[in-house]
């Protein structure tokens, strides 16, 4: 059963119209009427996800308009591949638990309450620059939370290209895929971000590495999230994700580190990591001995 929460009831139907019966009940929920629709689902988990506020804590003009929840899905990643290509720029798919979330390659990624899991779609133009866009939604979900005067100077870092880490421990991941729709000669772009904000495990959370014992809120993660994103991601239609390099360069954790790169031969090299290249690449110099 999926929540649909939109200031239009057509844009509802559309929804409904693209998604098979068989797969789901898309019920409509007026963006503002988000106390009668606690008052009728009073069941649901004490973590669970409360759409109202988040909708009442966004300031973006298209990011987040409109909201797909459920209570649980196999992966909101799968759900707008699968059945919504095509429409909603700017929407969002949220579940309070996946039992199949994606991770990078073949894995998966483990979502139990207390977790912050979601995708959403975004159009863009340029193709080049699709490769970085990993980098921007990572980067804007960094920043949106170390920016809060309070959470300043804590331990959370960006693990190229696309991990988030606190005291040295993974706690989230971006995963993006695209697609070309001939029609609107745009590429669709789905993101999907699964955060540990309250649950210890399997590795730690934010709440954690935050130092805090009560919250944070799940809806102020994903309003700051994206109140973050919608400016920078104009930018970056336009200009690519040059002016936030030296950005992305501060809050990740690889500057300065020593690796080890297997020559074809067999043989190893000592490398510094240096930054990043103009391509994206790790850059590196050689270790001096």
């Amino acid at each position: 059963h999926l929540f649909c929460f939109s200031p239009s009831r057509v844009a509802t139907q559309q929804l409904q119209d693209a998604i098979p019966a068989e797969q789901c009940c898309l019920e409509h929920v007026e963006s503002g009427d988000g106390i009668s629709f606690l008052e009728n689902h009073p069941s649901r988990h004490a973590e669970s996800f409360n759409a109202a506020s988040f909708l009442q804590r966004l300031t973006t003009d298209r990011l987040g308009r409109m909201v797909l929840y459920s209570e649980s899905l196999p992966s909101t990643q799968t759900f707008l591949q699968t059945f919504l290509e095509g429409y909603g720029d700017g929407l969002v798919c949220i579940a309070d638990r996946q039992t199949a979330g994606k991770g990078r390659g073949t894995n998966v990624w483990e979502s139990p309450f207390g977790s912050l899991s979601f995708s959403f779609k975004v159009n863009i133009s340029k193709g080049e620059t699709l490769p970085c866009f990993q980098y921007l939604v990572t980067l804007a979900f960094v920043k949106s939370i170390v920016d809060v005067p309070a959470f300043q100077g804590k331990d959370l870092k960006i693990k190229w290209p696309n991990d988030i880490y606190g005291d040295q421990l993974k706690i989230g991941g971006v995963l993006c895929s695209s697609s070309y729709n001939m029609e609107s000669r745009q590429f669709e772009v789905i993101t999907g971000i699964g955060i540990n904000v309250t649950n210890r495990l399997p590795t730690t959370c934010l709440q954690k590495v935050l130092g805090i014992h009560d919250g944070p809120k799940k809806e102020d993660l994903l309003a700051g999230f994206f109140n973050t994103l919608e400016p920078m991601l104009e930018t970056f239609r336009t200009e690519g994700f040059t002016p936030f390099l030296s950005l992305y360069l501060e809050h990740w954790m690889h500057s300065g580190q020593k690796v080890e790169v297997l020559e074809e031969d067999n043989t190893t090299t000592a490398l510094v990591i240096q930054g990043l290249s103009s391509w994206i690449f790790t850059g590196c110099r050689r270790r001096q001995f």
